[in-house]
């Protein structure tokens, strides 16, 4: 839980490349949200910035970190490739973001590693 906490709080730093500037306020609101473990109002969030800006990445990578974080939470296998998803879609869009890609890792070897 600590680890996906502290991947949120780096998340948060990194520049939102492939997204609209009108976006922005509401990335960061996001961000905020999962690092103070709001993260249904996160995913929310996410959803209309997805729906209004289908190819930021970075909203993808958001509500995948906050999907993790419920489903590891509530020890739920299914929401950890529910988080998968939406991680394969950030890096799709974003190659060169490098810190989507290690997440996305260890979101697949938490569901390799399922029982």
């Amino acid at each position: 839980m600590r680890k996906l906490l502290s991947i949120l709080l780096v998340a948060g730093m990194v520049t939102f490349v492939s997204c609209g500037s009108s976006n922005k306020d509401k990335l960061d609101k996001a961000m905020k949200l999962g690092n103070s473990e709001h993260y249904a109002e996160a995913i929310t969030l996410c959803n209309e910035i997805i729906y209004s800006d289908p190819d930021c990445a970075r909203a993808y990578f958001i509500r995948g970190l906050a999907k993790g974080s419920i489903a590891v939470n509530n020890k739920d296998m299914t929401g950890i490739g529910l988080a998968i998803t939406d991680m394969k879609i950030a890096v799709k869009l974003d190659p060169s973001d490098a810190e989507a890609s290690k997440d996305l890792k260890q979101f697949e070897e938490m569901w390799n590693e399922r029982p």
